[in-house]
């Protein structure tokens, strides 16, 4: 049985063999309801690749339904929208980049230690203004 990030890893890797080609984006998940979201087909994109893989296939990937895809892969809706999604700037995207977002999102410590960083330098910055302000003040 393959764990999420065995799942994610051979998505990516299967990706990454094709870095010029280039994947359709679906529209957001937050954007379809329900009912929109249960027949949305992934074809043309990055989930494609991975619903055709022999080898995700027997380890459950059964069919080409963003939503049954996106329980396969054990992703949250931004998980989702963040490796296949749509913006009003980007309709299309490169295997190269869709790799990268997919093992982003495979190695949530590292997200979480990039996080955890911006808002430690956001609370020192705020001190030292806070500082600054108590000794300009009379």
């Amino acid at each position: 049985m393959l764990t999420r990030s065995d799942r994610l890893g051979r998505w990516a890797e299967l990706v990454d063999r094709e870095p010029a080609r280039i994947f359709s984006l679906l529209p957001s998940t937050w954007a379809m309801s329900q009912e929109q979201r249960s027949v949305q087909s992934v074809c043309g994109s990055a989930l494609e690749v991975a619903c055709r893989d022999p080898i995700l296939r027997v380890a459950g990937l059964t069919t080409m339904r963003v939503v049954e895809a996106q329980a396969f892969m054990a992703l949250s809706d931004f998980e989702l929208d963040r490796i296949v999604s749509s913006s009003r700037r980007e309709t299309r995207r490169d295997g190269l980049a869709t790799g990268r977002r997919i093992r982003a999102v495979a190695n949530r410590t590292r997200e979480r230690c990039a996080f955890a960083a911006a808002l430690a330098f956001a609370v020192v910055v705020a001190a030292l203004l806070d500082a600054l302000i108590q000794l300009r003040a009379p």
